[in-house]
């Protein structure tokens, strides 16, 4: 394909052919030849001057064509974008209220439990019994642990979530959750003992429920 330029070469390269064959012939003199040709050309750059800048408008043109849909492509993007997070959101927090309610529905049971197996009399169990009815209270204590700390990561995709700082006694949880895994040692054949010094005791302020539950996974696992 012939460009615009090519064009314009060609038509100078015929206007000097022009000039040099009547000059040979004098047919005209320099000076009238010189002004033919000249007017030739402007003719000739006017008319491609004119083709340049219709092809320069066409190419800004697409071009604001281009970058129009680009930006439409974008806009998309983000509208995708916001609905997904809206979604997600309300998924979220769906899942949050029904993790709530579940927990509430199950804690109300367990605290009825608890307070059941609390108001048994150990002085009128033997030592085996008593054992076993300790064992179930750290269970379900256990168990309402696991449920609050699912209730914990509801809490922490809300951001909502919150820790206790009160005074514990260390070497009890410590000492609960021996309690709660010892039965499952020695159905391995291993024997589930605690150690830890004095120091590590007293003065102790946390989130109990918390430690525990950390303890109870190091442990088990």
């Amino acid at each position: 394909m012939i460009t615009w330029w090519e064009l314009i070469l060609d038509k100078i390269v015929w206007a000097v052919v022009i000039m040099a064959s009547l000059i040979f012939y004098k047919r005209w003199s320099v000076r009238s030849i010189t002004r033919q040709v000249k007017g030739y050309l402007s003719v000739t750059l006017a008319e491609h001057r004119n083709k340049a800048a219709e092809l320069v408008g066409q190419g800004v043109e697409e071009r604001l064509t281009g970058v129009k849909e680009e930006l439409r492509l974008a806009l998309a993007d983000v509208v995708r974008a916001e609905a997904a997070q809206d979604i997600a959101e309300t998924a979220t927090k769906a899942k949050s209220d029904f993790l709530s309610k579940m927990s509430h529905e199950i804690r109300t049971p367990i605290n009825g439990i608890i307070g059941s197996l609390d108001l048994i009399n150990p002085d009128e169990l033997t030592p085996l019994q008593a054992e076993d009815v300790n064992r179930a209270i750290i269970s379900s204590n256990r168990l309402l642990g696991i449920i609050n700390q699912i209730l914990d990561f509801a809490k922490i995709e809300a951001s909502e979530i919150e820790y206790q700082s009160q005074p514990f006694d260390l070497g009890q949880v410590v000492q609960d959750v021996v309690d709660v895994l010892a039965p499952q040692a020695t159905d391995k054949g291993l024997k589930l003992i605690s150690e830890f010094g004095s120091d590590l005791i007293t003065g102790r302020r946390g989130d109990q429920q918390k430690i525990h539950q950390v303890l109870l996974n190091l442990v088990e696992n």
